[in-house]
């Protein structure tokens, strides 16, 4: 059997469907650059949230560590929370009614040593939300002191209807989530910051994470700017006539190398030496020029606009108002 492949019928088809397909739009003709799409997908990366209480816990540590004034935030609520004290100091009473009862309390509070601790616990609730102790006991059953436990490493032991278990408390391993000890229910204190339906606390801070990276990203911006856009640079024309594309690159850089030099005399030996001085030729601009152009030095001014922090106050009192600490309380202010 012939087979005959009619070869214009196809090249007709083909040519009717070429007309109709849309065609991608051509680089030109988009409205975003490269740069600002990377820009954007950097800053939504850096300012996006993970909702674990992990990752909470990694932020609120940053937060406290690298930014003084929620550090001093944090100081403030513990300062408040434990600053009345009774006739002898102490920061708080525990009082019964038997006499019996009162001095086993009171030994207990001084082996433990709880009330000099009690400042410490404050502040982990403040920036936490969770702060957790276990009662160390001796071999008579008697509690010898408070071993602090990670909140990152403790977790509540619930059923499926959110009843506490036999063990309601265990702890797991950082990396791995393995199980390295249950606990029965006196032999964890969970201090926690928040409401009794809640199962874990919440930090002062949990409003103003998204905040603070939005700061963060803008301060360090704020630095970037004025170290390098702030500083005045010089505009070289170097006259270039005559010679061919190659020459006049040799020349240009020869040029930029005769302007990284800094003459000076080496104490030792009483002779004229030069030394590499590199912030020079990478700050400034070197154009060749022709007849048209005479060569010449001018200034080119840094950035004028840098005075203006209004976007970074503007993140910052954003930010005191999610902790909720008037900024005159705050040392700078």
């Amino acid at each position: 059997m012939e087979v005959r492949i009619n070869i214009p019928l196809i090249d007709k088809i083909s040519s009717i469907f070429n007309k109709t397909a849309e065609k991608p739009p051509r680089r030109e003709e988009t409205t975003e650059s490269s740069l600002d799409v990377g820009v954007a997908s950097y800053y939504y990366r850096q300012v996006q949230l993970e909702r674990t209480r992990r990752a909470k816990y990694g932020d609120y540590i940053l937060m406290d560590e690298e930014y003084p004034e929620i550090s001093t935030a944090l100081d403030l609520y513990a300062d408040n929370a434990t600053k009345d004290r009774n006739e002898a100091g102490d920061p708080f009473d525990v009082k019964a009614e038997e006499t019996k009862i009162q001095n086993i309390i009171n030994e207990t509070i001084e082996r433990t040593k709880i009330k000099e601790m009690i400042w410490d616990t404050a502040r982990a609730m403040a920036k936490m939300g969770d702060d957790f102790d276990e009662n160390v006991v001796d071999g008579k059953g008697l509690i010898v002191r408070l071993k602090n436990l990670e909140p990152h490493t403790m977790f509540k032991n619930v059923d499926e209807y959110g009843r506490m278990k036999e063990r309601p408390y265990v702890q797991k391993d950082d990396m791995t989530s393995v199980t390295i000890a249950d606990f029965e229910p006196w032999q964890i204190i969970h201090w926690k910051n928040g409401g009794m339906k809640k199962m874990y606390g919440e930090s002062v801070m949990k409003s103003i994470r998204r905040v603070y990276k939005q700061l963060q990203l803008m301060e360090d911006g704020m630095v970037i700017s004025r170290l390098t856009r702030s500083q005045l640079r010089y505009k070289v024309l170097v006259d270039v006539e005559g010679m061919d594309k190659e020459e006049r690159e040799d020349y240009i850089r020869k040029v930029k190398n005769e302007f990284k030099k800094k003459r000076l005399i080496n104490p030792l030996t009483g002779k004229l030496e030069t030394a590499q001085n590199p912030l020079t030729a990478e700050e400034d601009f070197y154009v060749g020029v022709t007849k048209e152009s005479k060569a010449d030095v001018g200034v080119l001014q840094g950035a004028t606009n840098l005075g203006n922090i209004r976007d970074v106050e503007y993140f910052q009192t954003k930010l005191f108002a999610g902790l909720k600490v008037p900024m005159k309380k705050l040392p700078r202010y």
